[in-house]
């Protein structure tokens, strides 16, 4: 019995940050024409890549750390804006078509 809780415990702790790398965040458009995406960042590193599809796809690079315990029911908020994707960007519709990346 105890063999079987520390396997199951093991592969828990194994499987966790496989989760935290695969940081992904989608957003779509409002309309399938004239699709607009403005990026007010600084000094960052951003690649852009495009494809066709009708949606906004960010992907983080793994960099995320989790919240500390004390920081329950608290906001990040960044010189963007507050971020609502846990990759730390604040990402907002603006107008027609347009999605905005702070």
């Amino acid at each position: 019995m105890k063999n079987i809780l520390l396997i199951s415990l093991l592969t828990c702790g194994l499987a966790l940050p496989a989760t935290l790398r695969a940081q992904e965040f989608k957003m779509k458009f409002n309309s399938p024409t004239n699709r607009k995406v403005v990026l007010d960042m600084r000094g960052s590193d951003v690649t852009v890549e495009g494809y066709d599809g009708d949606e906004l796809l960010i992907k983080g690079s793994g960099g995320y750390e989790a919240p500390p315990a004390g920081a329950m029911g608290l906001r990040p908020v960044y010189s963007g804006g507050t971020d609502n994707t846990r990759l730390g960007l604040s990402v907002t519709p603006a107008g027609d078509n347009t999605i905005r990346i702070g």
